[in-house]
């Protein structure tokens, strides 16, 4: 193994035991990684470089399936949930440990910075709608909302129903789970 992949996997085990993404230190994880600190600063100035470089990468590899999905599938809500939860199953634990267990907000303006422009030009979105960025916010903070709880709870229900209940949320909103006096 590469010693920036050790790095990175040590820095990996260290964001799951810890409580916030900032609290990490150099010395947590060359101690994991089994390398001296000057051989950290070979690779990176310090801990926010490397988790700039972290970051970036799972945002690359969530963009790249996507587009990749997107080639090669008829735009429809279906493929949409195929694709949320094949990205869901594979990116699970990066996406846990950054965007809710540390409430990583780099992150997450650096996530929803790449999905505006890839949801509109895909043509998932329309382009011209007002707002855009107020109608992302609330997409991304229904799902992660969604997430958080369904690990708060355990994972109290399999995947797969937590996906189904995400995609009729998006597909036909809260309304349709409205008692009929209420709406």
């Amino acid at each position: 193994m590469q010693t920036k992949d050790k790095i990175k996997k040590a820095f990996w085990e260290t964001l799951k035991n810890n409580d916030n993404i900032d609290n990490i230190t150099v010395k947590e994880v060359t101690s994991i990684a089994h390398i001296n600190r000057s051989t950290f600063y070979n690779y990176y100035f310090d801990m926010n470089d490397l988790i700039n470089e972290v970051e970036d990468e799972v945002i690359a590899k969530l963009m790249e399936n996507v587009t990749n999905y997107l080639k090669e599938n008829e735009l429809t809500i279906e493929t949409w949930t195929q694709l949320f939860k094949h990205l869901f199953l594979e990116y699970e634990d990066n996406i846990y440990f950054l965007l809710i267990k540390n409430n990583d907000v780099r992150f997450y303006h650096k996530l929803r910075a790449k999905f505006i422009p890839m949801m509109t030009s895909s043509g998932i979105i329309k382009k011209d709608i007002e707002h855009l960025d107020y109608l992302v916010a609330y997409m991304f903070n229904s799902l992660s909302g969604l997430l958080i709880h369904w690990y708060e709870n355990d994972k109290d229900i399999p995947a797969d129903e937590l996906i189904n209940l995400l995609t009729n949320l998006f597909k036909n909103g809260f309304y349709s789970y409205m008692n009929d006096d209420a709406k």
